[in-house]
C-alpha cells in the first residue's frame, strides 16, 4: 500500500474510530498508546482533533512522532510552540507544545519514543521521514490512569 493510501484509510477510516473510542468510557484499552490531540489550525483557525501514540517523558510532558511527515501536515501547526488540548486517560488537560528542532530535542524525543515503542526503531531511524512534537510545561491537569 503506498504511502498515500495508507494514511487516506487513517484520516477516513481509523483515526474516527480511534477518536470515537478515545472519548467514550472504552477508552481505558487505547488510552496507555493513545491520546487525543486538539488545536486550532495555523492558517485556518479551525479546531482540530487526531489520535497520536504518544510517548511519556521523565518530567510529565509527551513525545508525539509524526511519521510520513512530508505527506502529513497537521506537525506543522507546532512549529512555534501554541496551545493544545489532550485527552489522556479519558482526562481533558491543557498544555503547550512545540516541534523538535534542534539535533539535541529530536536525538531525546527519538530515544524516549523508542523505549516507549521499541518495535518503532528501525522506523524511527536518524534518516526517516518523521518529526517529533513535544508536549511539555504547563501541562495542568491529572493524566494519569484513573
Amino acid at each position: 500500500m503506498k504511502p498515500t493510501q495508507r494514511i487516506r484509510l487513517e484520516r477516513f477510516v481509523i483515526n474516527p474510530a480511534i477518536k470515537a473510542l478515545l472519548r467514550s468510557p472504552l477508552h481505558a484499552r487505547l488510552s496507555d498508546n493513545f491520546m487525543l490531540v486538539s488545536y486550532r489550525g495555523r492558517r485556518s483557525g479551525r479546531r482540530r482533533s487526531l489520535p497520536v501514540a504518544y510517548a511519556a517523558t521523565a518530567n510529565g510532558g509527551f513525545v508525539i512522532a509524526a511519521g510520513d511527515a512530508s505527506v502529513k501536515h497537521w506537525w506543522r501547526n507546532f512549529r512555534q510552540e501554541r496551545a493544545l488540548e489532550l485527552r489522556v486517560h479519558g482526562r481533558r488537560v491543557s498544555a503547550r507544545a512545540r516541534l523538535a528542532t534542534s539535533p539535541r530535542d529530536v536525538s531525546n524525543a527519538r530515544e524516549v519514543y523508542i523505549a516507549r515503542f521499541p518495535r518503532f526503531a528501525q522506523t524511527l531511524s536518524e534518516d526517516a521521514d518523521v518529526r517529533f512534537v513535544l508536549v511539555e510545561g504547563e501541562v495542568t491537569g491529572d493524566v494519569g490512569p484513573p
